[in-house]
């Protein structure tokens, strides 16, 4: 899958999505994904393994324990492998956010 791929596939959430761009509105709840680090393999000049992290922010008013379980679901619905790796309060913006991390190839 390529990342072009994952956006357009990730438009089939029943969240308003951004790409790399945390909303100033406050309509809850929201996910911003971006492209991580890339991790391809290359042999001689020419990527064999392609792999690039996927970083998923969900944004919410505040822990939203309702949100949380639905994106997991269309994360598992999706076979994507991902880890929740962070969840924090961001005071500058006043929201939560909980972060995702997974590859895709």
């Amino acid at each position: 899958m390529t990342y072009s791929d994952f956006t357009e596939r990730i438009q089939s959430l029943d969240f308003p999505t951004y790409e790399a761009d945390f909303p100033k509105s406050k309509a809850n709840p929201v996910v911003v994904y971006q492209k991580g680090i890339d991790r391809s393999i290359t042999s001689d000049g020419v990527i064999v393994f392609p792999q690039a992290e996927i970083i998923i922010h969900l944004v919410t008013e505040r822990k939203d324990v309702a949100s949380q379980p639905k994106l997991e679901k269309w994360l598992k619905a999706n076979d994507f492998l991902f880890k929740m790796s962070d969840r924090y309060w961001d005071r500058e913006n006043n929201f939560y956010i909980t972060e995702y991390r997974f590859f895709i190839q």
